[in-house]
């Protein structure tokens, strides 16, 4: 939006003013106006909260009262990221350490945009690190370990990417093995297998996303067919999960649930791209949000991946047990997650819900 011209006049008096009184005060200005900048450091600079060209390196200007500054070290910084008692895909239980090296890409971004960098990146680290340790075996920990931190890298980078960050590199210099894989049970594996290849398990697939009607619709009273399995696997897309907490949240509304909340919840889904959903609870009306920003208010934040998110309309899992085990990241009244998991109980058999 165009500034008024009113405010950029008196923008530029303001300045001009504290340029002269700076001048009239040389040489001692010198010492509170003059910043030094080195080869890898930039200055981001607000001027009366508008945006100055970045500078650096040499030496920057910096008016007393009116000018907000933060310098970014451009130099490459790491943090350990340690776990205690993660479960493999396989029945096994580690322990894992890891350091996790990353830059800062755009010094605009990362100014703007981030804020407690620090606690931040550990947490998303330590969620990325969860999610990706629980899907592969204890033998590949050993002999893929290069894959593994390529694949950690790569799911950090499509959320750090938005602040100004970049991760360089990951090291897992640390798996301690507290308990081995449990055995393969080899028949158990073929027959599913074979019912999957003979078409046996449509059931289940129907079951999955009971809420999204294309979905069901396809996969009730018939066999699907292998055009139709593609179709199903396409459409487990985030637009679906949306189109299923707004069904949710209806079919939650009409029930009477949680009629006396009033919070709001922020879903950050991490996938190909970081999408922002709001679940706004209001005595009783519940209202969904798509693409809000980041700056959006919000009682509790919860940070999760795609397949999280997935699990929750399953039925699979709730926001609280993906919480207790580590699976989400949660920021604000985490109590609040026992009435988002009433709403989310609807995605569960009767027998599951509590």
């Amino acid at each position: 939006m165009k500034e008024p011209l009113s405010s950029a006049v008196l923008r530029s008096i303001i300045v001009f003013f504290l340029y002269l009184l700076a001048l009239i005060s040389f040489p001692f200005s010198l010492w509170i106006c003059i910043k030094r900048i080195s080869s890898l450091e930039r200055i981001v600079l607000m001027r009366l909260g508008k945006l100055q060209p970045i500078k650096g390196p040499g030496f920057a200007f910096i008016l007393p009262c009116v000018d907000k500054w933060t310098k970014v070290d451009l130099r490459p910084q790491s943090f350990d990221v340690s776990t205690s008692q993660l479960l493999t895909a396989d029945g096994g239980i580690v322990e894992v350490q890891s350091d996790i090296e990353f830059r800062v890409s755009d010094v605009t971004s990362y100014v703007l945009k981030l804020h407690h960098h620090e606690n931040t990146l550990k947490e998303l680290g330590l969620l990325c690190l969860k999610n990706i340790i629980s899907e592969e075996d204890l033998e590949d920990l050993e002999t893929k370990r290069d894959l593994i931190c390529c694949k950690i890298k790569d799911e950090l980078n499509r959320s750090v990417i938005n602040w100004g960050l970049e991760v360089v590199h990951v090291y897992l210099h640390s798996v301690k093995v507290l308990k081995a894989a449990e055995p393969v049970d080899a028949i158990g594996t073929l027959m599913t297998a074979l019912k999957a290849a003979t078409g046996n398990s449509s059931e289940h697939t129907a079951a999955m996303f009971p809420l999204i009607p294309e979905l069901a619709e396809k996969n009730s009273g018939q066999e699907i067919n292998k055009n139709e399995q593609n179709v199903t696997k396409t459409q487990l897309q985030p637009e679906y999960c949306v189109t299923a907490i707004k069904t949710l949240a209806a079919l939650a509304e009409k029930e009477g649930y949680v009629k006396d909340l009033s919070a709001k919840f922020r879903f950050d889904i991490v996938g190909r791209s970081t999408s922002r959903l709001l679940i706004s609870f209001d005595k009783g009306h519940i209202s969904v949000f798509e693409n809000v920003e980041s700056s959006k208010q919000s009682d509790v934040q919860l940070m999760l991946t795609e397949d999280n998110l997935r699990d929750f309309l399953n039925g699979e899992v709730s926001p609280l047990e993906a919480y207790m085990d580590g699976k989400v990241m949660v920021t604000g009244d985490w109590s609040l997650l026992r009435s988002l998991a009433k709403v989310f109980d609807l995605c569960r058999p009767k027998s599951q819900s509590t």
